[in-house]
């Protein structure tokens, strides 16, 4: 049931809210209509530094949600942090009394930090 070696399957379980910030490494696969000239058409290596000069070409084409057809592959994902949510800050908002051990991180709110950017 638990890969932490800290903790046993006889341990009593509790739901908590938690805030996590997550980075992943993604690949998206997907078509593209894009209009250039002729001569980088006409040449693999051109064109792939082309597109990547022009990123607005093609942009407004990558679907993150791979629902249009494309293709979304996670290459890495780590947690970069994870904060217990203080009560009242979410659905799970009753910590138990000893939930948190060790002076573990206790959030005074849930709410998001903010949009990040894309990894490149």
């Amino acid at each position: 049931m638990s890969s932490d070696p800290h903790t046993s399957e006889d341990e009593p379980r509790v739901t908590v809210a938690v805030q996590l910030d997550v980075t992943e490494t993604v690949s998206y696969g997907f078509r593209a209509e894009v209009t250039i000239p002729a001569s980088v058409a006409a040449d693999p290596a051109e064109l792939h530094d082309h597109m990547a000069q022009d990123e607005e070409l093609w942009l407004d084409s990558l679907d993150p949600t791979g629902a249009m057809g494309g293709s979304i592959d996670v290459l890495e994902r780590a947690i970069d942090s994870v904060t217990l949510c203080a009560a009242g800050d979410g659905p799970a908002s009753e910590v138990p009394r000893g939930a948190i051990r060790d002076g573990g991180p206790l959030a005074p709110g849930c709410s998001p930090k903010g949009s990040r950017e894309r990894e490149t």
